[in-house]
This record gives structure tokens, sequence and C-alpha cells, in this order.
């Protein structure tokens, strides 16, 4: 059983690498400055370049600080669960970037960004979907494959393109633990 819980640990990297765009570095806000607008009254006003890459760096930070505190499986019958939450969590965090309007002059590479989220979430969710309950050596065998596959590499590296674009500092880093196929 080592091979097993050697590849549900692998996974564990794999799948936090796969939604590498959402990693953050170490910023202190506790909130995201998304949910701080729409509290004041302002949400859907445009920002300035510098509220966008403060509230889309915040909405990171908070996704990676949920995406480290995840359990990482130990045993091909976590596996499942795991990925699912993962793309719960994708999934917020393209919600949240939806939420933010940014200056004119973002607004292409901004809806790069959203929509990568929401495709590295779609993509995540097939591979929840795939691996039945409970799985064994061979699903997790096959979920790493796919994770970390030529498909899973363009949708990190088109999230990775948009939030360099966007001036982002903190989206678009692997979060800690996180192998980077880079």
């Amino acid at each position: 059983m080592k091979t097993s819980r050697t590849a549900a640990i692998v996974l564990g990297a794999v799948a936090l690498g796969s939604i590498g765009f959402i990693g953050c570095g170490s910023s202190d806000t506790p909130a995201t400055t998304a949910a701080a607008t729409a509290e004041s009254g302002n949400a859907g006003q445009q920002l300035t370049a510098e509220e966008y890459v403060s509230a889309a760096d915040a909405v990171c930070k908070e996704a990676t600080t949920k995406l480290e505190a995840l359990t990482q499986p130990s045993d091909p019958a976590e596996l499942k669960a795991y990925v699912a939450e993962t793309a719960t969590l994708s999934a917020s965090v393209a919600e949240a970037l939806t939420t933010l309007v940014p200056p004119a002059d973002l607004e292409t590479a901004h809806k790069a960004l959203v929509e990568a989220a929401f495709n590295q979430t779609e993509f995540i969710n097939q591979v929840a979907a795939e691996v039945p309950d409970p799985a064994t050596d061979a699903d997790v065998t096959a979920a790493v494959e796919k994770l970390t596959s030529a498909d899973a590499e363009a949708l990190e590296a088109e999230s990775k393109a948009a939030a360099a674009e966007l001036g982002l500092a903190e989206c678009g880093k692997d979060a800690a633990g996180a192998d980077s196929a880079e």
C-alpha cells in the first residue's frame, strides 16, 4: 500500500499546482478587497488599476489560505473528496473575480483571467467526476495523469499569462508545497 500513499500525496501536490494560478504569496489581508467593496456599497463600480490589483490579489490570497488548509489525501479513498474540494475552491475564486470591475484598459486581460478560472474549475470538476468513490490505486494514477496532462498545463499557462498581463503580484504563484511543472 506504500505505492498508493505515495501516489495520493503526489496527487495533493499536483492538485494544488493544477490551480496554481490562484496561488498567492504572503499578504496579511484577511478579507478580500472585493468583499470589502461590496460591503461598502461600491460593488459593481469600476475600480482603479491599483484597487483592481489589490482586490484580485486579495482573492488569490484568501484562496491559497483555504487551499493550503485542505487535508491532502493519504489514502485513495480520500481522493474524490479532495479533488471535489479543490474544484469548489476554484469555483469560488472564479466567482469572486467576476465581481471585480477593472479599469477599461485591464478589461480584456480581466476577462481572460476569469475565463481561465472557469475553464480550470470545469477541468477539475471533470477529474472529480471521473474518480469513483472509493478510489483505487489505479484511480489515483489516472487522476494524476490527467492533472499533469498537456491540457492541465495549458490551462495553468493561460491563467498565469492573464495574471501576469494584469500585473498581479499574488495571483499566478504556485501554492506552497505545489510542484511546478515549469
